[in-house]
């Protein structure tokens, strides 16, 4: 079949496992679980798989397909960053398959572009039919989503409101996700700055009546810097 695919690996998930005890990591399962499942509800998301830290879900080829995948991502997204499930994904669309095993290109796809980016986010392929009516500063802006390596690449991604600074960072280090005293790595580093800078980069554009369709500048600092000198 063809649709919209959004895959989804939940972030430090090994941390989580190592660091808790039975009783609390059960505990913290059952919280992941709830928020998947609560958001697919809201969003009228039927097709549903859930292995270990990874979600699978998925929408028929329609304009309503497309949107209730966008709404479930941003869901999890706003509200799993409040419980200390960071997330990054991705939206693609394709030939797939859905049953015991999920498989297909959309899959394939958005594995690929998953596990590239280096943020709290999720990404979307550009080839996505129905995209025109899809954009909006409460679901998808056009950004340069933050990857590893290689080129850089405009992406529609989910607009979603990252917390400030402060309680971000405390989010990312909470409830299993890491250990008192634990040196911190540049890739939990890299997460917050990337993730920090399309929330000031966001803010800055709403402010200035831009357009969620158009990336404006080349990086988003740039756009940072700029208002930075009116200050």
């Amino acid at each position: 079949m063809k649709g919209y695919v959004l895959l989804l690996d939940l972030l430090g998930f090994s941390n989580i496992v190592r660091n808790l005890q039975s009783k609390d990591l059960d505990l913290r399962i059952k919280e992941w679980i709830t928020l998947i499942e609560q958001a697919a509800h809201e969003s009228s998301v039927i097709k549903l798989s859930m292995l270990s830290d990874t979600i699978f879900a998925a929408a028929d080829p329609s304009e309503e397909g497309l949107k209730s995948l966008i709404a479930m991502a941003k869901t999890i997204l706003n509200e799993g960053i409040k419980q200390s499930f960071p997330v990054k994904g991705a939206i693609t669309f394709g030939e797939y398959t859905w049953g015991n095993l999920i498989y297909g290109k959309a899959v394939i796809d958005a594995h690929e572009l998953e596990s590239q980016q280096t943020w709290v986010g999720i990404s979307c392929a550009n080839n996505l039919p129905h995209l025109k009516t899809a954009w909006g500063f409460d679901s998808l802006l056009c950004y340069p989503t933050p990857k590893k390596s290689g080129s850089i690449c405009l992406h529609p991604v989910i607009s979603w409101n990252p917390p400030e600074y402060e309680q971000f960072q405390s989010y990312l280090s909470m409830k299993g996700l890491s250990r008192s005293g634990e040196i911190i790595s540049w890739s939990w580093a890299d997460r917050i700055q990337h993730t920090i800078a399309f929330a000031l980069y966001k803010r800055i554009l709403v402010a200035a009546n831009g357009v969620p369709n158009k990336f404006h500048g080349m990086l988003p600092i740039q756009i940072i810097d700029l208002n930075m000198k009116h200050i």
